[in-house]
């Protein structure tokens, strides 16, 4: 039998188990971590958008990659 980690909702998805939770804040850590660190360093908000970009962009499709993958 197949849980689903994630229901679709609409173009996002919305973690129904632990699993899925679990992805969820890792990637939200990711990115939390990586705006911190960008944010604190940079001298504008271009600064901080070129910086964040190449982190967050993969991040994102990674997760929604999964949830995809793994939604019913």
């Amino acid at each position: 039998m197949k849980h689903a980690w994630f229901k679709p909702y609409g173009w996002i998805y919305w973690p129904t188990t632990w699993q899925g939770w679990l992805v969820t804040v890792l990637a939200d850590l990711f990115v939390l971590h990586i705006l911190l660190f960008v944010i604190t360093r940079a001298q504008s908000v271009s600064d901080a958008m070129y910086a964040s970009f190449p982190y967050l962009v993969p991040a994102f499709l990674l997760w929604n990659w999964i949830a995809a993958k793994k939604s019913s």
